[in-house]
């Protein structure tokens, strides 16, 4: 049977003995052939000391096959009978498999007790299914001192979350989480632990721990963050966050977005830079327009004006668009190209046009010659 040869196992094995008996049972067993392996292991005499295996085998027999309620019938008949041997231990942790599925969360949590009062050294994962059960039914104290239990086991991380779970003081709950998030080994608890402390912060409108929190996740959280920076005018985080997701590349239509309000904030040009690259038309003629407005600051009045044409040549219908017209028919005036000037007024939209804008646009007309193109 070791070597997998079960054929040949049953050539030399015969029925006179209990041991025999029940290495035929195995025998079919192995092959998966259940059914024939019941009426062997079923012949195994009350006195044998294998009965109790046999037993065991049993019920793994029709949990194979699917038949879960003979299956456990089959694993309490152990846990009465031999509550002290071994296949006992074994029948509780079968049982356990079926946990939230075919059993009563009490039932289950009676034969955990009885495992752990039978097993002086119980697996952490059978202390921390007990602690979980204790929780539900809502013995707090209970279920904490058995997570403790396990804080030097390789469920210390799982314990801590659901310690976290069980805490009813806010900032206890966050040092808990935080602990998890910073120092567990696996993903899948950190992720956990960072989706809590997320709830936690937003509920108790802790913008600032937020927004650190979410600047350390991937893309569309730090982008998140910036806006959240913004929001706090914590200019100098926004823009180191920015600049960092800049470096990799990254681009959204929100995160443009707030690079534009970004620069409002820091007048930071090199944010406008990369906007303007920008697959998103609006976002990317809106920052060519703040690029001319940031040339006139600077006294360029000419590259603001190459600014403000690129504008008015191919953003119409921009909600900016008028306000490029007006500014690059101003600057023109200032250069003393009159006639120049009264051209880029004629891309003036007066169907989109605001009452402030229009007033703008007929005074800067205003004795202008006529628009004549040579």
């Amino acid at each position: 049977l070791m070597l997998g040869d079960t054929g040949l196992a049953r050539s030399f094995l015969t029925d006179r003995s209990d041991e025999e008996v029940y290495l035929l049972g195995m025998s079919y067993f192995l092959e998966g052939n259940y059914q024939r392996a019941i009426s062997f292991f079923d012949r195994v005499s009350e006195k044998s000391p294998l009965k109790a295996r046999a037993m065991l085998r049993v019920g793994d027999a029709h949990y194979n096959m699917g038949n879960r309620e003979k299956a456990k019938e089959s694993y309490y008949e152990v846990l009465r009978r031999f509550p002290d041997r071994e296949e006992a231990k074994q029948a509780t942790l079968s049982l356990l498999e079926f946990s939230g599925k075919d059993i009563r969360d009490e039932e289950m949590e009676r034969l955990i007790k009885g495992y752990m009062e039978r097993e002086k050294n119980p697996p952490p994962e059978i202390i921390y299914q007990y602690a979980v059960l204790q929780a539900k039914r809502g013995d707090r104290k209970g279920a904490e001192q058995e997570l403790l239990r396990l804080l030097n086991t390789p469920l210390k991380f799982k314990a801590i979350l659901k310690l976290a779970q069980l805490e009813e003081e806010i900032p206890k709950k966050l040092v808990l989480y935080y602990k998890v998030y910073r120092e567990a080994e696996l993903e899948e608890d950190r992720r956990q632990a960072r989706e809590e402390l997320i709830k936690l912060y937003t509920s108790a409108g802790d913008t600032k721990s937020l927004a650190d929190l979410l600047a350390e996740g991937e893309n569309p959280d730090r982008v998140r963050a910036v806006g959240l920076y913004l929001a706090l005018r914590d200019t100098s985080s926004a823009l180191s966050l920015s600049r960092d997701i800049i470096k990799g590349g990254y681009r959204s239509q929100e995160f443009e977005r707030y690079l534009i309000d970004l620069y409002r904030q820091s007048g930071d040009t090199a944010l406008l830079d990369y906007v303007v690259k920008s697959p998103d038309r609006s976002l990317r003629g809106e920052a060519i327009l703040l690029l001319g407005f940031d040339n006139l600051k600077k006294g360029d009045k000419k590259k603001a004006l190459e600014n403000f044409v690129e504008v008015s040549l191919n953003y119409r219908g921009e909600p900016y668009y008028n306000q490029a017209v007006l500014e690059g028919a101003r600057v023109l005036l200032e250069l003393g190209a009159r006639r120049d000037a009264s051209c880029m007024l004629e891309r003036f939209d007066l169907s989109r046009s605001s009452p402030e804008d229009v007033n703008l646009y007929n005074r800067l007309r205003q004795g202008l010659p006529k628009c004549e193109v040579r």
